[in-house]
């Protein structure tokens, strides 16, 4: 994230200075415990003034893509679940006219979290099912993706963790619980660092309110 800030402050090209700040967001956001939440914000506010300078349009495209999607999980943490969605939305709008269907799926799935988190801090029942049974749908697109890292990561990490967590919030059963519970075996959660601390988490607490876990769940969470 320093290194990041620093070559920023070179003040060398817009494409450079925008790409930068992205990979700064992306560390910082995974490190909250040590960001400066006045810093984020700032290259959330800067990269928009900076993105039309960058050239050519192709690279402008992708890197709006990669903004908006960014600044949506950025917003997840300060807890703002609308701004989210929307930065989802247009991160997803972004990558449907890149012809990117991958990542159409992955921010669509996103941003059904985000309407679902919204939801849950409202309150309102028929708005949870809603927003459930809308998450249930973008996520399972989730499984089309390919066996690369990010293919993983999201069919079987980001999407059943995002079920779980948000039925467990919502306390409503759902037909697929146990299926995301063993899709989480398949993570081989102590290689992938803290960035899957919350799967691992998640998946202990499951085990522990679930009498009906099958025994290899229960064995992976004492490894």
């Amino acid at each position: 994230i320093e290194a990041c800030a620093r070559v920023v402050a070179c003040q060398g090209s817009a494409e450079c200075q925008v790409a930068f700040m992205l990979e700064a967001l992306n560390g910082a956001r995974r490190r909250t415990g040590f960001w400066d939440k006045g810093q984020v914000q700032h290259w959330l506010d800067l990269i928009p003034r900076l993105l039309p300078l960058v050239s050519p349009p192709e690279r402008k495209a992708r890197l709006t893509e990669l903004y908006w999607y960014h600044a949506g999980l950025v917003h997840h943490l300060f807890g703002d679940f609308d701004k989210a969605k929307e930065a989802q939305d247009k991160a997803a709008m972004q990558a449907n006219a890149r012809g990117d269907e991958h990542s159409v799926i992955i921010c669509q799935a996103q941003s059904a979290y985000e309407r679902a988190s919204s939801a849950l801090m409202r309150g309102n029942q028929t708005d949870i099912r809603g927003a459930l049974a809308d998450l249930r749908e973008k996520s399972f697109r989730l499984n089309s993706l390919d066996d690369s890292p990010t293919g993983k990561r999201w069919k079987l990490g980001n999407g059943p963790v995002h079920r779980l967590l948000a039925h467990q919030l919502a306390d409503e059963p759902y037909e697929m619980r146990a299926r995301d519970l063993l899709c989480l075996l398949q993570l081989p959660l102590g290689s992938l660092g803290d960035m899957f601390g919350d799967e691992a988490t998640l998946l202990t607490e499951m085990c522990n309110l679930d009498s009906d876990t099958p025994l290899a769940l229960l064995e992976r969470t004492k490894q």
